[in-house]
């Protein structure tokens, strides 16, 4: 049994398409999906409403950040598939790091 996956890009005929943005265009949505803020989206009501408003925000948290994972996983595919250049195949973090780094360039807090 294989431990790992290999990709060849030639030996499938993946050709490279410059023009195309796709996935510098999904890495900017993905970082942005993981800073949707919770605040707001349930509020504790007076009296004894027990933990049912702090573990609906919590959810929300895990699910904005599962959600921008997923998306930049699509970034990567899309890298890999030819809307890219063929050095992000090589490492898929590049994408993710460029824009933590354009995002402190604009004062966005990244871990939000």
């Amino acid at each position: 049994m294989a431990d790992k996956i290999t990709f060849d890009r030639e030996a499938i005929g993946v050709v490279e398409k410059n023009q195309w943005q796709d996935a510098d265009s999904l890495a900017q949505i993905g970082a942005s999906a993981g800073r949707i803020s919770s605040s707001g989206v349930a509020v504790s009501l007076p009296g004894p409403g027990g933990s049912g408003p702090q573990e609906l925000t919590s959810a929300v948290d895990a699910f904005n950040k599962a959600m921008s994972m997923v998306i930049l996983e699509y970034s990567d595919a899309a890298s890999n598939l030819g809307s890219a250049t063929k050095g992000a195949s090589a490492n898929f973090d590049s994408t993710e790091k460029y824009n933590q780094e354009r995002a402190a360039r604009l004062g966005v807090e990244w871990d939000k």
